[in-house]
């Protein structure tokens, strides 16, 4: 019996005579919050995380509605945004001032939203947004501000200095624009994580369908000694009429042209010219292939890019905050998108490799050997 596991498992039981065990685990806790973490990036965020609901009523609270697509259980509403950062050397930790003169005297104003955010927490259902500054060398406070949506409320602001004048209420207005416009691209940021996690889902869910084993060259080796040992020459014959003959219509085409009235069937000998003509005819032949594959995939790709830039375009339009279809659409196209890129890349890497491979068999194939003399 387990208990406070992360992994939520209960209890082990174990049956060592049957060589068996069985495994219980507690319910999952899901669609209850989704944390991020980043590393290196030049905005120096560092994590984000946004906590979600079920119940509607839990949320109704808030002005602003944020949702998220839950799948069969339905929309997931957004309770509270976080957003934390590492320090940038670059900025003060606290509020930057700045001194102007005004006659003879002088008076401190300050630089909007120009200082080195800690964390940022969004309370969609309380309507506030909370900032925190990071700590300043030697001190054990830092900064902070708590704007609040609701009109005719002041900002909350605490600062180190004791002494420091409170800003003007002209500044705190343009830091609560600000704070708001921070909120809709953290939303945006997550919406974006949302549909990048349900296409990796998704793309494993396909993977898992349809797995692919790896022969080892044990295993390889072992089924040519059992063909070796199976001695059916009429099952031999089927498999060399199965063989693809590569040459066999350039070949016809030659000796059909070259064929007189009375002459019927008799075999000729390849010319040098006509050995190059058949060489060069195979390998144009595969290159034409090869190219018409690749634009066939190009287009596919085309047509969904466009598909999927009108589809954003008239989402823009509408200014819509939130649409479940167009969701699963972006979702949808950009899957097929990716695996087309995928199959694109990979027919190229493997193009240049088929055309050698063709040359090499071309080379050492017996009809050909007069270009070789």
């Amino acid at each position: 019996v387990f208990k406070n596991r992360k992994d939520k498992l209960h209890l082990r039981v174990r049956y060592p005579l049957e060589g068996k065990f069985e495994e219980h685990f507690l319910p999952e806790v899901i669609h209850k919050r989704t944390v991020e973490s980043f590393e290196g990036r030049d905005d120096f965020l560092v994590g984000r995380s946004v906590a979600l609901t079920e119940d509607k009523d839990e949320a109704k609270a808030g002005a602003a509605s944020f949702v998220l697509p839950g799948g069969g259980s339905g929309e997931l509403v957004v309770l509270k945004m976080a957003e934390k950062y590492d320090r940038n050397d670059r900025k003060d930790a606290d509020e930057v001032r700045i001194a102007s003169s005004i006659v003879d005297y002088v008076i401190m104003d300050y630089v909007i939203m120009d200082y080195d955010a800690r964390k940022r927490t969004y309370n969609v259902r309380d309507g506030s947004i909370h900032v925190q500054f990071h700590y300043a060398v030697g001190k054990i406070t830092s900064g902070s501000r708590v704007y609040h949506k609701a009109p005719g409320t002041p900002v909350d602001v605490f600062q180190v200095d004791p002494m420091a004048t409170r800003p003007k209420e002209s500044i705190l207005d343009r830091e609560l624009q600000a704070a708001i416009q921070m909120e809709k691209e953290c939303y945006n940021n997550i919406r974006h994580s949302d549909v990048e996690t349900q296409e990796i889902l998704k793309f494993r869910r396909r993977e898992e369908a349809s797995i692919a084993l790896e022969t080892s060259i044990f295993d390889a080796q072992d089924d040519e000694s059992k063909h070796d040992r199976v001695d059916d020459p009429h099952k031999a014959g089927k498999d060399a009429k199965a063989e693809t003959d590569y040459l066999s219509p350039f070949l016809q085409s030659v000796h059909s042209h070259h064929r007189t009235p009375h002459g019927g069937g008799r075999k000729q000998v390849l010319s040098r010219e006509d050995a190059h003509y058949v060489r060069d005819m195979c390998l144009k032949n595969l290159k034409e292939r090869l190219l018409e594959r690749a634009n066939i995939i190009q287009t596919r790709l085309d047509k969904e890019n466009a598909a999927l830039a009108k589809k954003q375009a008239a989402f823009q339009r509408s200014q819509r905050e939130h649409d479940q279809e167009f969701e699963r659409f972006c979702s949808e196209t950009m899957f097929r998108i990716q695996i087309l890129e995928q199959r694109l890349t990979r027919h190229e890497e493997t193009a240049l490799q088929k055309y050698a491979e063709l040359d090499q068999r071309l080379h050492s194939d017996p009809r050909l050997a007069v270009l070789h003399q």
